[in-house]
């Protein structure tokens, strides 16, 4: 219980003093809306899509994230908008956010380029009198930590939050670079947490995959995600694979030296029924964590329609061939 109780509070500590990190979230590879707000409508078609994870299983406390997402084309005016509504919960650690997205899309001779930018506010919380210090009192009516930190009640701020992404595509590759929390806002959290400066942190992703047809159904597509900030870089190498659409998998690792090594991803997706996708991703943990923890789990749900909600008459545009589902 103590092993545990530490390895919370040091989450708890970093996740205040160094600001948010970027939720670790497998799926990014095949839904790069997630943390890119130009991808939006870049398919042709209206996508609503769930994320559910559990990291770090048999770990009390261990990171958990929801997220759902919706975005569409407005074929009038090139662009794409969209929301996303982020759950995340580090401990007893959460933060909520809801973000607009919109983005501008424009045909290149070789490729189209789309930029955008997603907009909202997000809100940081803690239960200080979830909290049980080694060296505090807890009785009945008790709390007390007897730490500077730890509060004894709700803590709760407010921020805004601002994300930029640009999307380049063409028939072969593609290439994705984007920013969240651009501009970082403080949270104001109270004087019971001490001289902690709780603010957001600025992070950077860049993302690039290569199209490959192994055969006439089957397409392969080399990867790769570098994520960047507070002074921390984390890169994920893989591949993944389409078979006409229907059945889609991938494998890829996650780190690149001893300090940021994480992962082994295996991911697997279905077509179970017209325009709805499952998708399953499970990590093998590769860090000095995994003595402690049962690896990590997410699934993936999401369902198509085939036209824009913003239809206007008049030919519909595909951005790049293999996005057709």
């Amino acid at each position: 219980m103590r092993k545990n109780f530490y390895i919370l509070l040091f989450t708890f500590i970093g996740y205040l003093s160094i600001g948010q990190q970027l939720p670790q979230m497998s799926s990014v590879h095949w839904d790069k809306f997630i943390q890119n707000p130009a991808f939006g409508g870049v398919t042709g078609v209206t996508q609503i899509t769930g994320h559910f994870r559990s990291q770090w299983q048999s770990i009390e406390g261990q990171p958990k994230t929801q997220l759902l997402s919706f975005n569409t084309p407005i074929d009038a005016i090139n662009s794409g908008v969209g929301a996303l509504i982020l759950g995340d919960q580090i401990g007893r650690v959460r933060r909520q956010n809801f973000m607009l997205t919109y983005n501008y899309m424009m045909d290149l001779p070789f490729g189209f380029l789309s930029g955008g930018m997603a907009v909202g506010m997000e809100r940081l919380t803690y239960n200080g009198s979830d909290w049980r210090a080694p060296d505090g009192e807890y009785g009945f009516t008790t709390i007390n930590h007897n730490d500077p930190i730890l509060a004894n009640e709700n803590i709760s701020g407010l921020a805004p939050k601002l994300d930029f992404g640009l999307f380049f595509s063409s028939q072969f590759f593609e290439v994705g670079l984007s920013s969240q929390s651009v501009l970082p806002f403080r949270y104001q959290l109270g004087d019971q947490v001490g001289n902690i400066d709780a603010r957001q942190s600025r992070s950077y992703l860049f993302q690039a995959s290569y199209f490959y047809d192994y055969t006439e159904e089957i397409l392969l597509v080399p990867s790769i995600l570098v994520k960047a900030g507070s002074g921390l870089v984390q890169t994920e190498l893989g591949v993944g694979a389409d078979y006409l659409g229907v059945i889609k998998g991938g494998l890829y690792f996650r780190g690149y030296d001893s300090k940021s090594i994480d992962a082994l991803i295996v991911q697997a997706g279905y077509q179970f029924a017209e325009n709805a996708y499952a998708y399953y991703s499970f990590e093998l943990g590769l860090s000095g964590l995994r003595k402690v923890h049962d690896n990590s789990h997410e699934i993936s749900l999401r369902y198509i329609i085939d036209e824009p909600l913003f239809k206007v008459k008049r030919e519909k545009v595909i951005y790049n061939p293999r996005y057709i589902e």
